[in-house]
């Protein structure tokens, strides 16, 4: 525990050295908040990847104890990019490019580390213990959040970015596309349950295209714009249509999706 600690501490100290170093060096304000956003976000890689690693060995010499601390560990860089580096990290509006960006980036070391997590959970399953079961599903659900979580952020800074160069109000655009953002996503989901032949995952699609059907009836219809809202809620009705459609088209494959007994 005192040699992960003691590298895992040694790795970070030189990465906040590194890059405080350019920060004292750099000759601009747009420098300086490049390297701190540098610093930030190389830190949550860094953990990310030594959590992976370290959870990788515990399932390879097949250590419960350390299974475990992997897990609380990759758990901290999740936390750490969810709630802290989204909204503190500032990239600058002119020069911003959706999913061409150094954030975006580390959103994919994340969630390649979340994933690749779940893959040796699915792997090693037969080795579990009972507590262990449900680690597998939480890390399914967690890569979910963090993709939805990434695409989402990733479309509220476009706009604003848009809002600082045309000086104009985007903000109907905005929320129209999180709205669908959301619908094709959990449209997405559903799909993955009908191949698979999973009723949890046809109701975790079904249960998150609830909220954008309440985003767009309880927020959207008071705050777009007249043209914005006739195209929100012509997408989602043919969305919710098209599904509608499927269910009923292929009823004799999908029948008992809401207690997953077989057709």
């Amino acid at each position: 525990s005192v040699a992960n600690l003691l590298a895992l501490w040694l790795f970070s100290a030189e990465a906040i050295a590194f890059f405080d170093s350019r920060e004292l060096a750099a000759r601009s304000a747009l420098a300086r908040q490049d390297a701190e956003n540098g610093k930030l976000l190389t830190l949550t890689a860094l953990w990310a990847i030594y959590a992976l690693g370290l959870l990788a060995v515990a399932l390879g010499t097949r250590s419960a104890p350390w299974r475990w601390a992997g897990v609380a560990l990759l758990s901290t860089p999740v936390l750490k990019l969810l709630l802290f580096d989204t909204f503190f990290v500032q990239l600058d509006p002119l020069t911003f490019r959706p999913v061409l960006n150094f954030q975006f980036l580390i959103f994919l070391v994340v969630l390649a580390a979340v994933i690749f997590a779940a893959y040796l959970y699915w792997r090693q399953r037969a080795q579990l213990s009972q507590a262990e079961e449900h680690i597998l599903p939480a890390l399914l659900v967690v890569a979910n959040f963090i993709t939805l979580w990434a695409l989402s952020a990733e479309a509220i800074r476009f706009f604003d970015s848009r809002e600082d160069r045309l000086l104009s109000d985007l903000a109907s655009a905005k929320h129209l596309s999180l709205t669908i953002l959301w619908a094709v996503y959990a449209v997405g989901v559903i799909a993955a349950g009908i191949v698979r032949r999973s009723s949890v995952i046809r109701l975790a699609g079904i249960g998150l295209l609830g909220v954008p059907v309440v985003k767009l009836f309880v927020f959207d219809v008071f705050l777009l714009e007249r043209g914005y809202k006739v195209a929100a809620f012509i997408t989602l009705g043919a969305m919710l249509l098209a599904m509608g459609l499927v269910y009923q088209r292929y009823s004799h494959a999908v029948r008992g999706f809401l207690f997953g007994k077989p057709a």
